[in-house]
């Protein structure tokens, strides 16, 4: 079959379900992503001054002053203590 055999309309609502599928299956991806941002481990920072700054619950770093690494949410190398939301 033919493209010009469909009308316009037909086309355009075929166009909107398959964006609407692959929107979806993009949703579903991000939320099912190996990535910090979908750890229980990835916080916000809780000093309200710092803005735009996340933190790692699971991993710290110093001796005398205990401190969590920083991280982003998109960071793909996640570390092994990775647990879903």
């Amino acid at each position: 079959m033919s493209i010009s055999q469909y009308s316009t309309q037909e086309l355009k609502e075929e166009l909107k379900k398959r964006i609407a599928k692959e929107k979806e299956i993009r949703e579903k991806e991000f939320h099912n992503a190996h990535r910090c941002r979908n750890c229980v481990h990835f916080i916000k920072h809780p000093n309200p001054i710092i803005t735009n700054t996340y933190l790692c619950e699971a991993r710290t770093w110093g001796k005398k002053f205990i401190r969590h690494y920083v991280v982003t949410g998109s960071q793909g190398l996640t570390c092994d203590k990775f647990e879903h939301k």
